[in-house]
C-alpha cells in the first residue's frame, strides 16, 4: 500500500512548514485549554450554547491564520488536482471507502464486545476534528446546523491537513515514505497525551487514538498517492460532510 506510488514531490517550502510547526503547538496544546476554560463559565448566549459558538470560533480563527500561512501552497497543489482527475479521485474514494469501514468496524465491534470505553470514544469517530480535549463536532452540527457544517467539512479539514500532514508527513515522504507514516501516527497521539492531562481517562485517550489511526494513514496515503494535499482535505471534507447531514436527519 505504502510503496503503491513511489514519487511524491508536493509539499510546502521552508518557511510555511516551520511556521505550521509552531502553530501546530499553538492549536493543540494552548488554545484549546483556552477554550476549555471559557466554556466552563455560565454564560450562555441566546439559541445557542457558548461552547458551541466558541467552538466555531476556534476552528474560523485557525482557518484563517492557517490558511493565511499556507495560501501559496494551497493554491500550488491545487495543481495536481486538475492534472491528474482520475488519480485524485481514486485516491479520494479508496481513503474515504476504507476510513468508513473502519469505522464500522469499531462502532459494531464495540456494541458486540460491549467495550464501554471503545464505546463513549466513538463519538469521536465522525466528525472528524483532532483536539486534546475531545471537543466534539456534533455538538456544533447540531445546535447551529449551517456553521457546524461548514466548520467541519472547510475549517478543519484545510487546518489539520495543513498542520498535520503538510508540516510533518509531506516533507519526510518525499524522501523515506516509510518513516513519514511513522511519524504522523506519532504526531497524533501528542494530542491525546495533551487530553490525558486534562481529562484523566487513559482507557478513553487510548481508544480514540487506536479509531484515529485507519484515517491517518489512510489520509497520508491519499496524499502521497495524489501527490497532492488536497486529497486528504477532500477526503475529510467528504466524510464530514456526510456524517454531518446524518446528524442532522437522525437528531
Amino acid at each position: 500500500m505504502f510503496d503503491s506510488y513511489t514519487v511524491m514531490l508536493d509539499k510546502p517550502d521552508g518557511k510555511a512548514i516551520a511556521g505550521g510547526a509552531i502553530y501546530w503547538a499553538i492549536y493543540i496544546i494552548v488554545f484549546p485549554f483556552v477554550l476549555a476554560v471559557l466554556a466552563s463559565s455560565d454564560l450562555q448566549l441566546p439559541n445557542a450554547n457558548i461552547n458551541s459558538i466558541l467552538v466555531f470560533l476556534f476552528y474560523a480563527v485557525n482557518f484563517l491564520a492557517v490558511g493565511a500561512m499556507f495560501r501559496p501552497y494551497l493554491l500550488e497543489s491545487f495543481f495536481n488536482v486538475r492534472c491528474y482527475p482520475k488519480r485524485f479521485f481514486s485516491a479520494v474514494g479508496i481513503a474515504s471507502g476504507i476510513i468508513l469501514l473502519a469505522a464500522c468496524f469499531f462502532i459494531i465491534g464495540s456494541l458486540v464486545l460491549r467495550w464501554d470505553e471503545f464505546l463513549i470514544a466513538t463519538d469521536n469517530l465522525l466528525p472528524i476534528i483532532e483536539l486534546p480535549l475531545l471537543l466534539s463536532g456534533r455538538l456544533t452540527i447540531l445546535e447551529l446546523p449551517i456553521l457546524g457544517i461548514l466548520c467541519v467539512t472547510v475549517f478543519v479539514p484545510i487546518t489539520m491537513c495543513c498542520l498535520f500532514y503538510g508540516v510533518v508527513f509531506a516533507p519526510i515522504a518525499v524522501e523515506r515514505p516509510r518513516l513519514a507514516f511513522l511519524a504522523v501516527l506519532l504526531l497524533a497521539a501528542i494530542p491525546r497525551l495533551a487530553g490525558l492531562g486534562n481529562t484523566g481517562y487513559p482507557l478513553h485517550q487510548l481508544a480514540v487514538y487506536i479509531m484515529q489511526i485507519p484515517w491517518h494513514l489512510c489520509a497520508c496515503w491519499a496524499y502521497r498517492k495524489a501527490d497532492t494535499i488536497w486529497a486528504p482535505i477532500t477526503v475529510y471534507a467528504v466524510l464530514n460532510l456526510l456524517s454531518g447531514l446524518l446528524l442532522l436527519v437522525l437528531y
